[in-house]
């Protein structure tokens, strides 16, 4: 990337000096959600193996817990890691310092009480009822507001300064700003405001949550990939003109993804969603083809680099959950309504987005906090638990959903399960536990190595100051 003569590069220091307190309030709440989102996700799961437990708590049934589980993984893991990443990324990509961080900051409040009403109001009973963005109006209002805030952040970073020619981890940077805030309004306005009727309704949460899953979480994690992989191994990306093309191809194809056959919706549009669905082997092939001749021949498992670690399974998990969303419209008649889809939205959500973002995070703290991290040990911990984990997860019901549709097409019944599937549900409640386990032993951490290097920005009263003394240079125009 060529540098303008008039508008030199930020040092990185400075950079990092920008981004801290946004970012590490953004990456310390993203891990205290994924603990949140897998603790309540596990007790939903526990519901299957003992059917009694907690059901004299209505705030505590079935529903309930999915819903605020789902909101606490997407909204607040999902929101907090890929905009607190975004934000460190744009700034370190641009050469320029973090545009309003006292805005950003005040942005990361706002979204995580909007995050908090959100899964409060999921146990309550106060969700809309629409599967993967079932989450209360009145807390969606709070999202945009802070998200509004933060990708506004983000976009002054962005134009900041002109560069010749950007590196392609930005331009999944700024589709994922652009998409969040458009989805968000879209849902407010169209599924809680005035709702729409009939098949338009169910067309708008079908795109919404494509569009939030494949096209925002997955841009942000395709953007990490791009961007530290070659970074770590000291290569340049094998080709920018291939990247363009995957990049464009999941904008235009990830939001029609993920209709299955029997939706409530015109014939015309499961056909397309299913044609989508098919033709996402482009941007799939483009992502393989791009990371495999840039890593040429280097192995992630084998290297010493946590980060890269984190980055292979994430890319892994993307190729492995394209394939079967490339296959899915075959599978449909067999596998809808059977655990293959939790089994398969697991795999991209923890398996590509979580663990991307972690590598990501395991990278860009140490250089927010001005010191390396010290358990390294626990950050090995870390990824083997989780690793396993989702091995132990994703793998059992991928196959316990599959034997129970066929059973179910042989004329078994749906209420009971055949004795493979419940077999497989007990191996993934243990690779959910150990899951859940990554996520605590990554929080720890982090907020071990908060208090041993980051005291300061720690304590509310050093970042109330800290924030008052920003607003003000930003005030004075500095």
């Amino acid at each position: 990337m060529s540098q303008t003569e008039n508008n030199p590069a930020a040092a990185p220091e400075a950079i990092d000096a920008s981004c801290r307190i946004p970012g590490l309030l953004l990456i310390g709440s993203a891990l205290a959600w994924l603990v949140a989102a897998l603790g309540i996700g596990f007790l939903s799961t526990m519901n299957f193996h003992a059917p009694t437990l907690l059901a004299d708590c209505p705030w505590f049934t079935y529903g309930h817990l999915v819903s605020a589980s789902d909101a606490a993984f997407l909204f607040g893991f999902g929101g907090n890691a890929a905009l607190g990443v975004t934000l460190w990324m744009l700034s370190r990509l641009r050469g320029a310092e973090l545009r309003w961080p006292a805005s950003a900051t005040l942005g990361a409040a706002l979204w995580n009480v909007g995050v908090t009403a959100g899964v409060i109001g999921a146990f309550r009973g106060d969700a809309t009822g629409y599967e993967g963005i079932d989450i209360p109006v009145y807390a969606i209002r709070i999202l945009v507001l802070g998200g509004g805030i933060m990708a506004l952040s983000g976009v002054l970073t962005y134009f900041a300064r002109r560069q010749v020619q950007l590196y392609v981890s930005s331009w999944y940077l700024i589709a994922g700003l652009i998409v969040l805030p458009w989805v968000l309004l879209t849902v407010y306005l169209a599924l809680g405001v005035e709702p729409l009727r009939g098949v338009a309704q169910a067309t708008t949460q079908w795109w919404a949550v494509a569009s939030l899953n494949q096209v925002w979480l997955g841009s942000v994690g395709l953007a990490a990939l791009f961007y530290f992989v070659p970074k770590i191994i000291d290569a340049p990306l094998y080709s920018r003109q291939l990247a363009g093309f995957g990049f464009w191809a999941l904008l235009f194809i990830g939001g029609w993804t993920g209709l299955h056959a029997g939706a409530p919706v015109p014939v015309w549009m499961v056909k397309v969603g299913h044609f989508a669905g098919v033709m996402f082997i482009f941007p799939l092939f483009a992502v393989f083809w791009n990371i495999h001749r840039t890593i040429c021949g280097r192995s992630f498992s084998t290297s010493r680099d946590t980060s890269l670690a984190f980055l292979g399974v994430a890319y892994f998990s993307y190729l492995a959950s394209g394939v079967l969303l490339v296959l899915l419209p075959y599978l449909n008649a067999t596998t809808h309504f059977t655990l293959f889809n939790d089994g398969h939205e697991r795999l991209f959500q923890f398996g590509f987005f979580a663990m991307a973002m972690l590598g990501a995070v395991y990278y860009i703290v140490p250089r927010l906090a001005g010191a390396d991290w010290d358990r390294r040990k626990w950050l090995t911990t870390s990824f083997y638990l989780g690793m396993i984990g989702l091995l132990l997860y994703v793998v059992p019901l991928l196959f316990g959903g599959w034997s129970q549709g066929k059973a179910l097409a042989t004329g078994g019944e749906y209420l009971n399960l055949p004795e493979s599937a419940l077999m497989s549900l007990r191996i993934a409640t243990l690779g959910e536990l150990m899951m859940l386990g990554a996520a605590m032993v990554a929080f720890i951490n982090f907020k071990w190595h908060m208090i041993q290097h980051c005291c300061d920005c720690c304590n509310p009263l050093e970042v109330l100051r800290m924030f008052r003394e920003s607003r003000a240079k930003e005030a004075a125009g500095e």
